[in-house]
């Protein structure tokens, strides 16, 4: 009884590490792993969440050291940056301790997460900027990547929010997404965004 509950812990455990980084396969789909999945940004979002909410909150003092919207726009895309950043090489750094290697699959997988979570972070900033609400923006953002769960009809490896997940990659299964493209999309959108920041907004 011990050997087969045992043996049914380590198969749990195994399927809900495995979305980790390299993302819920179709033929595993679950709201678990989805929640494992979401789980992921929730730190870095909150963290987001709360440094926006400051800045914007202290703008009208702050904002006459910088001389420019643009300066400050620009220091707050910079640590936002940073702090994706640095949240990934942890998660990969993780990864590299349990698996006891750094591997392609593992760095690729690092990287798609990386483009991926800049790329909802600038969705973030847009809602938070529209709603001035950060737990709602902050929702919307993850309720986003939650999708797949709610219209299954749209399930595929061309919608957004697979675009974080190595599985769906043309490394990861036949057909998959071609990286390149993925990525440069999504960096073509984040950076429409961060200019569309520094030479537009000014509240």
């Amino acid at each position: 009884m011990g050997y087969v509950v045992g043996i049914g812990l380590i198969e749990w455990t195994q399927k809900r590490t495995q979305c980790i980084l390299y993302g819920v396969p179709l033929e595993q789909e679950s709201l678990l792993l989805y929640g494992n999945w979401i789980l992921l940004f929730l730190p870095v979002f909150l963290e987001l969440g709360y440094y926006i909410k400051g800045k914007t909150e202290q703008s009208v003092m702050t904002l006459p050291r910088y001389g420019s919207y643009r300066k400050w726009w620009k220091e707050i895309f910079l640590f936002q940056m940073l702090l994706c950043a640095a949240y990934t090489m942890g998660l990969v750094l993780v990864f590299i301790i349990s698996e006891g290697k750094l591997s392609y699959r593992l760095c690729l997988a690092g990287l798609l997460f990386f483009v991926h979570v800049l790329f909802l972070k600038d969705i973030f900033l847009m809602i938070f900027q529209k709603t001035k609400d950060m737990i709602l923006a902050v929702l919307c953002t993850l309720l986003g990547e939650c999708v797949p769960i709610f219209f299954p009809f749209v399930r595929g490896k061309l919608f957004p929010w697979y675009w974080g997940m190595w599985c769906y990659s043309d490394r990861g299964m036949q057909n998959g997404f071609y990286v390149s493209i993925v990525l440069v999309v999504q960096l073509i959108v984040s950076m429409s965004i961060f200019f569309y920041f520094i030479r537009n907004r000014k509240s």
